[in-house]
């Protein structure tokens, strides 16, 4: 004989006596879950934020090491040939294909990726600001 599980499950709900959560049970987990909210907000802020100012000093310290690399690769020489001698033009080809040689792609590379770090850790410190003004209000 099969037993009708719903009708078990009403019974012993019926003679179940229910507690009632004392006073302001609900309120102090709402404000703790708040903290927490808060709390968690600050880090991931704290965390942006000095990812923003560590990829800063690394924009200044890696435009000057491409600048240095620059200097040394020889670019600037060839630019100045490009404004002193007009007949560069004819041989523009390998004139361009010289520079492109001659370029230290890999630390402009590094730049662009130092200041790309930059903007996306300082628009999320950003974001995460306006987030912050939503759980700044007390939980009523």
């Amino acid at each position: 004989m099969k037993r009708d599980s719903k009708k078990d499950y009403s019974e012993l709900f019926q003679k179940i006596a229910f507690v009632q959560p004392q006073e302001g049970f609900e309120q102090g987990i709402l404000n703790s879950i708040h903290k927490l909210q808060k709390r968690r907000l600050f880090a991931k802020q704290s965390f942006y934020a000095l990812i923003s100012c560590a990829s800063f000093v690394g924009i200044i310290s890696s435009v000057m090491f491409a600048l240095k690399a620059l200097s040394s690769s020889g670019v600037y020489q060839y630019v100045s040939l490009l404004f002193s001698d007009i007949e560069t033009l004819s041989y523009l080809k390998e004139f361009t294909l010289s520079i492109a040689e001659s370029l230290p792609f890999l630390k402009i590379a590094l730049v662009f990726v130092v200041v790309a770090v930059f903007i996306w850790s300082l628009l999320k410190a950003i974001k995460i600001h306006g987030y912050k003004e939503i759980y700044t209000t007390q939980v009523a």
